[in-house]
């Protein structure tokens, strides 16, 4: 055929019509307009919004703790003892919370999961026994109860600061979960935080 090209035959180059070759260049242009859209809000994202606690910046854990007073116990036990309880408030860092949280979302992790481990941060919190923050009869812990509020403080926090964003994986249309997952930002904070530094080399004396 490309020796003796038939009737109606011709080279693809010579095929296209001028006004697809515009259509193309215009769509061509399009496509380097998305990319740099991208690499801009990929950039975007790498920020943190001003004038928001982040970092450093301290929290409020609140509860109701219910505990045994010190010196109820009888041979080390508190079996026998009578519950007390008491609200606390302990303040802690949005980097220890998202320290904690942040590995659960690197693979996505549902609206449930997420409330889970937030209560249980707050508890291992209050079972470390911050001085200063603990009633004076303080002598066991038996269980703190948090409110939902908390919850909801900590999940707008976090995704007002970038850190974490909706899931975006497929799952089969009979999940009704809610999941969460990091931002390009959340996952280089979260290195910060949590990846082990190497250590400088001892030098010998």
């Amino acid at each position: 055929m490309k020796r003796y090209p038939a009737e109606g035959w011709v080279r693809g180059q010579y095929a296209m019509t001028s006004e697809t070759q515009a259509e193309m260049a215009e769509l061509r242009a399009r496509v380097s307009e998305l990319k740099l859209e991208v690499k801009s809000s990929l950039s975007t994202a790498l920020e943190v919004p001003e004038g928001l606690a982040s970092g450093a910046d301290e929290y409020q854990i609140t509860g109701r703790l219910v505990f045994y007073r010190k010196g109820d116990s009888k041979g080390g036990s508190y079996s026998a003892a009578q519950l007390y309880a008491t609200d606390v408030s302990i303040p802690v860092t949005w980097n220890e919370i998202f320290g904690i949280l942040g590995p659960s979302l690197m693979n996505e992790a549902t609206e449930s999961e997420l409330r889970k481990s937030v209560f249980r941060f707050c508890e291992n919190v209050v079972k470390d026994e911050p001085a200063g923050y603990m009633p004076r009869n303080f002598g066991k812990f038996w269980s703190l109860k948090v409110e939902e509020e908390l919850f909801q403080d900590v999940l707008v926090q976090l995704f007002a600061l970038n850190l974490m964003t909706h899931g975006l994986k497929k799952r089969s249309a009979t999940d009704q979960n809610k999941y969460w997952a990091l931002t390009p930002l959340g996952q280089d904070t979260l290195m910060k935080l949590r990846a082990i530094q190497k250590q400088p080399a001892l030098v010998g004396t």
